[in-house]
């Protein structure tokens, strides 16, 4: 299980970081997932936001420079800084 979260951005979210676009790609991700797994979108949005969900201008987002490791939560301005840590 501990790897299940470094597959996920080495496969699903290392091409999208790179590409630079923003917090939205988590959204589009979960969108996409939902559709390929026949998820329920609204349930798959929900998890993003439960998962990696930041306060951003007072609403709960998905953020993608999120890393939870050894049961620490952290969140990081940018995907360099996230790639670093």
């Amino acid at each position: 299980m501990k790897n299940i979260s470094a597959l996920i951005v080495t496969f699903v979210l290392w091409p999208i970081l790179v590409s630079g676009k923003d917090a939205a790609i988590c959204d589009q991700v979960a969108l996409n997932a939902a559709q390929t797994h026949n998820v329920p979108p609204q349930l798959m949005l929900a998890i993003t936001r439960v998962e990696s969900g930041r306060i951003v201008d007072g609403i709960n987002k998905p953020w993608p420079w999120s890393v939870n490791h050894s049961g620490r939560s952290r969140w990081f301005d940018n995907a360099q800084d996230a790639i670093t840590f």
